[in-house]
C-alpha cells in the first residue's frame, strides 16, 4: 500500500510542478485509503466512495483461491493473472493484506483538514459496504466540519447500479469546493 501512496504523492507533485494549485482527489474503496494517506495541505478537497476509513479484518480465503493462499504463505505474495485488460499481472503482497487491519481511524482522519465527501451504499445484501459505512459514520467526528457523509439508498460497494447518482454527487461537490 505504501507504494501506491508514494505513486499518488508523486502524481500530486507532478501536477503542482505543472502549475496546478487547486487539487482534488477521488478514491474508491482501497483508493480512498490511498487518498487519505496521501493527504497534504495542497489538497483542496476529496471525494471518497466505498471508503475505507478504519481497520477491516477480511477472511482472505473467501477472496482468493486455495492456490493463491498457498502462494501467499510460501512466497509472501499472490499473483493474479488477468486477460483483456492493459495490466495482465497483479501482485498483491502480504503486507498490503495486513495493512487493512492496521488502520487507526483517528490518526488517519484527523490530519485531513480539507472538506471530504464520503459516499456509501446501504444495500442490505452487501455486508462489506455496510461495515464500511458504519466505520465512516464513526469517523466523521475526526474530519473537518465541512465534510459530509452521503448514503445512496440500495447501492452496493461497486455502485454499478447507481453510477449516475454517484457522478452527480461528486460533480456538485467538486464544483462547490474547487472554485
Amino acid at each position: 500500500m505504501e507504494k501506491e501512496v508514494d505513486d499518488l504523492k508523486s502524481a500530486i507533485q507532478f501536477v503542482k510542478s505543472r502549475g496546478y494549485q487547486t487539487i482534488g482527489l477521488y478514491g474508491h474503496s482501497l483508493g480512498s485509503l490511498i487518498c487519505l494517506k496521501s493527504y497534504t495541505s495542497d489538497i483542496k478537497t476529496m471525494v471518497l466512495s466505498g471508503a475505507l476509513t478504519n481497520a477491516m479484518k477480511y477472511d482472505w480465503e473467501q477472496y482468493f483461491m486455495k492456490e493463491q493462499m498457498k502462494e501467499l504463505k510460501e512466497k509472501g505474495y499472490i499473483t493474479i493473472q488477468r486477460t483483456g485488460t492493459w495490466r495482465h499481472t497483479i501482485v498483491v503482497d502480504k503486507q498490503m493484506l495486513r495493512d487493512f487491519e492496521d488502520i487507526r481511524q483517528p490518526e488517519l482522519l484527523q490530519r485531513v483538514t480539507c472538506p471530504v465527501l464520503i459516499i456509501h451504499g446501504n444495500n442490505k445484501k452487501d455486508e462489506e459496504e455496510l461495515l464500511l459505512l458504519e466505520r465512516s459514520q464513526r469517523g466523521m467526528q475526526y474530519l473537518s466540519k465541512d465534510s459530509r457523509l452521503k448514503v445512496i439508498d440500495g447501492a452496493t460497494h461497486s455502485f454499478l447500479e447507481h453510477l449516475e447518482i454517484l457522478k452527480d454527487l461528486f460533480t456538485r461537490w467538486y464544483v462547490n469546493h474547487m472554485s
